[in-house]
């Protein structure tokens, strides 16, 4: 992206809302503008979640792969886009 993303669909759904239970995450979000080769996402967590040590991502298909993983307090997404 050559600015930053807007999202205008954005959710973090957690699997279970028991206060206190670990629990799994679903994040959904739709840029308002295309997604480039080797675009990079940043989600930081508050404090008191901590990020997954090997997160999950869905590849969708407008893009051809998504490289995750998670430093200290937040997941990191790469994305692989073909050409359309």
């Amino acid at each position: 992206m050559k600015e930053p993303g807007k999202f205008t669909e954005f959710s973090v759904v957690p699997e279970n809302s028991t206060n206190g239970l670990l629990t799994n995450y679903l994040i959904n979000f739709k840029a308002t503008i295309p997604v480039s080769d080797g675009d990079i996402f940043y989600l930081t967590f508050p404090s008191e979640i901590k990020a997954p040590k090997e997160p999950y991502c869905e590849q969708v298909k407008c893009l051809s792969s998504i490289m995750c993983n998670s430093e200290k307090g937040r997941i990191v997404a790469v994305f692989s886009v073909s050409d359309l």
